[in-house]
């Protein structure tokens, strides 16, 4: 009787098990799996990545992208994307923490399953703190809001004070080094508050893009010149300029 009991349990046990094993075998082969790409692009606020598809579970994929979170193994329940892709898809990663740990794999729903890829970590960038300064005529610019835009393949980068402007302008396909100023692509303007706008004269001075990061958008240049207002004829002089921000 007893050697019965213990027949029957350990065939007990091993039917449980087998269902066990039956039930996440159905489990997996319903669950898409997937790849995630490397993060590229990274700034301190951005970056890029994405996934590959290798199997969709047996169903229609619904919704996919890419999760992230400062914690290992992040999942839907955190930050996600939504994205588009037959196979493959891409994904911005948004709304960062400079020089902060990042934790993203991709995912894919499908009728009945969440699947994730691999997990991949990045570092965002340290951010970039912003600064312009120039001389009017001896007296200090020292401007406290910074604006940057691009209009028609022109940088515009605006140095606001009160009512006074200066914006430097550099084409989009700018280089590094030492480019005389003109009164079109690298060019300096100077709106004092009045009626008055002085822009570069050509030839009379240089804007000199020092540094420029193409991961992080980060520019460093010094400039001068002198720059006539087009109404009057009178002029300023324009000097000890300089700037470092991003222009991404």
């Amino acid at each position: 009787m007893k050697n019965y009991l213990i027949l029957s349990l350990t065939t007990m046990l091993i039917i449980v098990t087998i269902s066990s094993c039956k039930k996440n075998d159905e489990q997996n082969a319903n669950t898409p799996t997937l790849t995630t790409i490397e993060v590229n692009s990274i700034t301190f606020k951005s970056a890029k990545g994405g996934g590959i598809i290798l199997n969709n579970g047996g169903s229609s994929i619904v919704k996919q992208g890419v999760c992230w979170s400062t914690t290992e193994n992040p999942t839907i329940t955190n930050s996600y994307t939504v994205d588009e892709g037959e196979v493959s898809f891409d994904s911005n990663i948004t709304g960062l923490e400079d020089e902060t740990t990042y934790y993203v794999r991709s995912y894919a729903t499908n009728e009945t399953e969440t699947g994730y890829g691999n997990q991949i970590s990045f570092t965002t960038l340290k951010k970039i703190t912003s600064s312009f300064n120039a001389t009017i005529d001896g007296i200090p610019y020292n401007p406290t809001q910074l604006n940057k835009n691009t209009v028609y393949g022109i940088i515009q980068i605006s140095a606001l004070k009160g009512s006074e402007n200066m914006i430097i302008r550099i084409p989009e396909d700018f280089t590094i080094g030492s480019h005389p100023v003109s009164m079109s692509d690298y060019s300096v303007q100077y709106f004092p508050g009045n009626s008055q706008l002085f822009t570069s004269t050509s030839g009379s001075g240089t804007i000199n893009i020092i540094e420029y990061d193409t991961q992080t958008g980060r520019i460093k240049a010094t400039f001068s010149c002198t720059a006539t207002d087009i109404n009057s004829s009178s002029t300023v002089d324009i000097t000890n300029g300089q700037f470092e921000t991003t222009i991404n």
